[in-house]
Formats: C-alpha cells, sequence, structure tokens
C-alpha cells in the first residue's frame, strides 16, 4: 500500500507540482490579515498574492526580511498578472525578494517611504521573464 501511494503522489507532483504528498505551498493572500499581522507586519515566508488584489495594509507597516518572498498567482487566461499592495510604508531587508514575471507591481506608501535594502545580498523586485517583463510603479 505505501509503494503504491508514493506512486501516486510522484505521478500527482509531476502532473500538478506540489498540489499534494505533503508538500508546503506558499501562502496565498488576499487580504493583509493573511500576509502577516500587527504594526509593523512583518513577513518573513513564501506568500502568493492572488493576482489582481489590492492588499491594503492601511497606515500600517509593512516589513520583508531577508526570508520573504512575494510571487503573485497565476491570473485568468484573459488577464495580465499583477499585484498591488498598500501600506503605511514599506521596506524590503537585504534578501527580500518579489518575483512576479511579466507583472504589474505597485507598490504605495501612503504614509511613509518605500525602503529597498542594499547590501551584499540586496533586496530584489523581479518582473523579468524571456519576451521582456513587466511594469513597477513604486
Amino acid at each position: 500500500m505505501l509503494r503504491s501511494t508514493r506512486i501516486l503522489c510522484l505521478a500527482l507532483v509531476s502532473v500538478v507540482p506540489a498540489l499534494t504528498c505533503g508538500l508546503p505551498l506558499p501562502a496565498r493572500a488576499t487580504d493583509p490579515d493573511s500576509v502577516c499581522t500587527g504594526d509593523p507586519c512583518v513577513v518573513d515566508r513564501a506568500v502568493t498574492i492572488d493576482p489582481g488584489v489590492l492588499v491594503d495594509f492601511e497606515t500600517r507597516t509593512l516589513r520583508l526580511t531577508s526570508h520573504a518572498l512575494l510571487t503573485v498567482g497565476v491570473p485568468p487566461p484573459d488577464r495580465a498578472p499583477s499585484m498591488a499592495i498598500s501600506a503605511g510604508s514599506i521596506s524590503l531587508d537585504p534578501g527580500a525578494r518579489i518575483v512576479a514575471a511579466s507583472a504589474e507591481v505597485t507598490l504605495t506608501a501612503v504614509a511613509g517611504d518605500i525602503v529597498v535594502g542594499a547590501a551584499l545580498t540586496g533586496a530584489r523586485i523581479d518582473l523579468s521573464d524571456s519576451y521582456g517583463g513587466g511594469d513597477i510603479g513604486l
């Protein structure tokens, strides 16, 4: 029984990666409390933002640590990928990443600054793909 379960898991993973079999999935986000809580709101893990959603932290500070990875989910076929985040202020620690191939990404600080940390491994906002990349608005 164990062998057939393992084969089924391998077959499923090859068809739909990380769908089942105990593989960790990144958290999905449609509202700020599904990303993080508190003020400052600290993200230290992988989070997939649902496409086309504005995640509005209002006046709270959003901080992405060196372990943070924000990605945009797969949009419906008739829409381009997009991610919009609004917060009082936004900071990306060195090593933090926002990765969204060919997406439109908008970061808005309503009461403070947007700070992108620079160090040996600087924070990165990567919208590149093999077709030219996406657009960012800060």
